[in-house]
């Protein structure tokens, strides 16, 4: 330490003699260069957290604006653009949020998160096969990603991959037997391919399931439409029935309940039905002439003309009064 003290002061001749009796110590020598890297790599981290705490307060700008001086100081991270791509959504700029994204997983391509959320927004502006291939990504990931397997297997279904789809979902029923989701799309994609049975199997098992109400009651729908479409109108009826047991406001379940029971010749009974969905949405004009319908074929025609003279009141009234004059 004498020695470098000489140094400084630029008496070579001491230094060199204190520096001879360090007797082999170590002589640490300060590098400006290497002082000035380690300065950096902290103020990296230094802004990246402060845009963080940032994010927690909801300052989104300032958020930003230290995460760019972090990018800055250190570009080749993948969660510093990341983070920024979330505080861009945060103040509404979307597509400024892709391009970051982007370069997350370029930095990264096994960051999981970038490629999945990349991969959401993708497939929410209808570019469905980017969106695919990064679901494909997140899965490839983590093969054991339940969430991304889904969405990959949905975002073949709809860029119109579907045996890509139909094989992926039964993939994910092979790891997850009881996968609502999975079981509702292949459902789906089997009855877009006219495998019938197959696609109530697969509704059935969902119902099976009882997971929750709401997948309940899209497989109780879906199984009653492909029932109706065979001409199985009783069995419909009952899956109609219990649709609405699961959702007592289900416009769709009582409006294929009104059809299949007027198709079976039980025309009180379809009115009444067709009532139900005009009590929850007056304005349904399907509804009001399907009642207007079933009055007539039931034979109650006093009801027939005070439930056209309602739909009078209906801003499709010229269509219900046409009716009136044929």
């Amino acid at each position: 330490a004498l020695g470098m003290a000489y140094r400084q002061q630029g008496d070579l001749e001491q230094a060199r003699a204190q520096l001879a009796q360090n007797r082999g110590g170590r002589v640490r020598i300060d590098d400006p260069l290497l002082s000035q890297l380690g300065t950096l790599l902290q103020s990296s981290q230094m802004y990246f957290d402060a845009g963080v705490d940032a994010m927690k307060s909801g300052n989104y700008e300032e958020a930003l604006r230290q995460f760019s001086i972090a990018r800055d100081l250190k570009p080749e991270d993948y969660l510093i653009p990341y983070n920024i791509a979330l505080g861009l959504l945060r103040t509404g700029e979307e597509d400024e949020a892709i391009k970051w994204l982007q370069t997350s997983v370029e930095n990264n391509p096994d960051f999981r998160n970038g490629h999945f959320n990349l991969a959401t927004m993708l497939a929410g502006r209808g570019r469905l096969e980017e969106a695919a291939h990064h679901f494909g990504e997140a899965h490839r990931i983590d093969p054991e990603d339940v969430e991304a397997h889904l969405e990959f297997a949905t975002a073949l279904g709809l860029t119109g991959q579907k045996e890509k789809a139909i094989t992926e979902l039964r993939a994910l029923l092979e790891i997850h037997p009881n996968q609502s989701g999975a079981l509702l799309n292949l459902g789906i994609l089997l009855a877009q391919r006219q495998q019938v049975d197959e696609a109530i199997r697969a509704f059935s098992d969902l119902i099976q399931i009882g997971e929750s109400p709401e997948a309940e009651l899209a497989a109780h729908l879906r199984i009653a439409t492909l029932e109706a479409e065979r001409g199985m109108e009783e069995s419909a009826i009952g899956h109609y029935r219990s649709a609405i047991e699961l959702d007592p406001r289900s416009l769709e379940a009582y409006l294929g309940l009104a059809s299949a029971l007027g198709r079976t010749g039980k025309f009180a009974e379809a009115a009444t039905e067709y009532s139900q969905v005009l009590a929850l949405d007056p304005a349904r004009m399907d509804a009001h002439f399907g009642l207007v319908t079933a009055l007539i074929l039931s034979e109650q025609y006093d009801s027939a003309v005070v439930s056209l003279e309602e739909s009078l009141s209906q801003p499709s009234a010229p269509l219900a009064l046409s009716l009136i004059h044929i």
